[in-house]
């Protein structure tokens, strides 16, 4: 007679269980740059591939070529009136300085030094301190090149071409890749940690404020300097 007992389960093997879940990919870090020189390096080449696909041609072949003098003076000109404008203001103050403060102009004992050396000055200079005061507000402030790029390519009639440059209006994005490349970044605003994204966003915002100001009807931005 067997003594043997019940027979012995044999532990199921468990079957492990396969990861269906998709592996996660790091994502790519936007890369930032802590120079303009090092951003421009890359912005550039990239504006160019963005012109060439919005516009079907590269951008050695774009139709503003026949502008740039003319946008370049557009920018001497904001520049040449900034420095006007700033002598014109210091020229005031230094003729106004005696006697704002109840002073005989005069006398030119009045301090020890740079009072003495500004009554020299007045003395000397006056006449001509006197029509740089003039100039203060004569002339209106001439467009910048963002506005003068604005009115080349979107305003028709302020081209040689019947219609728009480019045959449409471009939006402000357009505008921005344009004066990037015009102007190789020049004039971007640059700030530390910036992508190449930020950058052509900023670019975007600065041309949109000038798209509105350009669009709207303003008085003669240029006159005409009259003759010494």
């Amino acid at each position: 007679m067997s003594t043997s007992g019940p027979p012995t389960m044999k532990p199921k093997r468990s079957t492990p269980r396969r990861n269906t879940s998709k592996p996660i990919t790091p994502k790519r870090r936007t890369e930032t740059f802590s120079t303009k020189a090092a951003l421009l390096e890359k912005l550039i080449p990239m504006c160019a591939d963005e012109y060439e696909k919005l516009f079907g041609h590269p951008w050695s072949q774009h139709p503003l070529r026949w502008y740039e003098a003319i946008l370049g003076c557009s920018q001497i000109e904001t520049d040449a009136w900034r420095v006007m404008n700033t002598l014109g203001k210091a020229a005031s103050a230094a003729l106004d300085f005696f006697e704002s403060r109840g002073l005989d102009p005069d006398r030119r004992d009045h301090g020890i030094y740079y009072a003495h050396e500004l009554h020299k000055l007045l003395k000397r200079h006056r006449r001509l301190l006197g029509r740089l005061k003039e100039k203060v507000g004569e002339y209106p402030r001439p467009i910048d090149r963002r506005q003068a790029l604005v009115k080349s390519v979107n305003i028709p009639g302020s081209n040689a071409f019947a219609g728009f440059l480019y045959g449409r209006k471009l939006n402000d994005r357009e505008l921005a890749i344009i004066n990037l490349l015009m102007h190789k970044g020049e004039g971007l605003s640059f700030t530390s940690g910036m992508t190449i994204g930020d950058a052509i966003d900023r670019e975007r915002r600065r041309m949109g404020l000038a798209n509105k100001r350009a669009s709207k009807p303003t008085k003669k931005w240029m006159r005409e300097v009259p003759e010494d």
